[in-house]
């Protein structure tokens, strides 16, 4: 399979939300516009409006592959939805749908080329309001045929299930949050560098991640700077963020706070129900 986090039975979901209904990432690895991702016990279930969309982008860069079968399938309230086609040979100058499956008259499954990401993506699409589905899994192969599902007795059933920390991993190339809901999480120490400004905390991600990844706070003073215990110290005024090393793994914080001074070692806390996001999602 060549898409992330495809298996929405228990997907991926590190931003924690149980509904999306804002144009942007969702669980990992995708994006919706015009419509809600729901996070629910029984899987991932979708209500898609005019206009509104599904995708995953991707990376790769498909033309090396050209004249090979594609096949972008789906398994979408208990039916399995394939459509085939061909790898293109050069990017083209506009839009272009290279493997498509209609779900319903106003819902369908694409492979294609978007010039606004220069790049490929899947994209489940909806040409009117209100529709709602539940999906188990997607896949993109190789091949003039899917392997997600078969029948038995009348009911599809997966192939296959995942293997979820390594799919946690692949989806930590894009995104990766730091925190907890509950109780203080220590995210380093290190020292003030010679000055009372700021402190320098060396940060290793899980993965290395697809590019230099942007910092987004839950608010300014998510963190607390200690030289004993978390209740001993002061809130972060402002926190920036450097990249160490070319495959963007090894990252330094560099926190801002009051009562510093050039000499010791100081611990950054992040509290409870606060975070730290990085992302270098596409």
């Amino acid at each position: 399979n060549l898409l992330d986090n495809w298996y929405f039975v228990r997907a991926v979901n590190q931003r924690g939300q149980t509904s999306y209904t804002k144009n942007g990432y969702t669980i990992d690895r995708w994006y919706v516009t015009n419509g809600e991702v729901k996070v629910e016990e029984t899987g991932t279930s979708l209500t898609l409006n005019n206009g509104g969309s599904l995708v995953q982008y991707m990376e790769e860069d498909f033309t090396p592959y050209h004249g090979n079968k594609v096949t972008v399938s789906a398994l979408i309230n208990g039916q399995l939805y394939q459509g085939t086609g061909e790898v293109p040979g050069s990017i083209p100058a506009g839009y272009e749908t290279y493997a498509r499956v209609d779900i319903s008259d106003t819902l369908y499954l694409r492979f294609l080329y978007s010039p606004a990401k220069s790049g490929f993506q899947v994209n489940l699409s909806s040409s009117a309001d209100g529709n709602e589905i539940k999906i188990d899994g997607m896949k993109l192969e190789f091949g003039s045929s899917s392997t997600l599902a078969y029948q038995k007795a009348g009911k599809y059933i997966m192939n296959d299930s995942i293997n979820y920390q390594q799919e946690l991993a692949k989806c930590q190339r894009y995104f990766y949050r730091l925190g907890a809901a509950e109780g203080a999480a220590m995210v380093g120490q290190g020292s003030a560098g010679g000055g009372t400004t700021a402190i320098y905390f060396l940060l290793y991600t899980p993965v290395s991640m697809q590019i230099r990844p942007t910092l987004s706070l839950s608010k300014i003073g998510c963190m607390t700077i200690t030289k004993t215990t978390f209740s001993a110290g002061n809130a972060s005024t402002g926190i920036q963020l450097t990249a160490g090393d070319k495959l963007n793994q090894l990252l330094t914080l560099i926190v801002q706070a009051a009562g510093l001074d050039a000499t010791g070692i100081f611990r950054a806390w992040l509290n409870p129900g606060e975070y730290l996001d990085f992302s270098a999602d596409l």
